[in-house]
């Protein structure tokens, strides 16, 4: 990814940047934001980090809850982690 000081960079003063042992979590923005896809309405920050961190995103993964309504099975699962590519 070229490093953190290379994401910092990037991705400016408005993300956290929290290192750990097992690597770097990322804060995107400064505080929780709320979209809104039918009325075409992005979380500009995550959308940000997604496009950044695009690269090293996962390319399949089990589902992350089986069965029942509502949950997310794995077509589900990996259109919510996808869910910024289009944009």
């Amino acid at each position: 990814m070229g490093g953190l000081d290379y994401l910092r960079v990037r991705l400016g003063d408005l993300f956290g940047f929290y290192p750990y042992e097992g690597g770097v979590i990322i804060q995107a923005g400064r505080k929780p934001q709320i979209g809104d896809r039918k009325e075409g309405r992005w979380p500009q920050d995550y959308v940000t980090l997604a496009r950044v961190l695009k690269k090293i995103q996962i390319k399949n993964h089990y589902p992350m809850h089986f069965g029942g309504e509502g949950r997310l099975d794995h077509p589900a699962t990996l259109a919510w982690l996808f869910r910024f590519d289009e944009l």
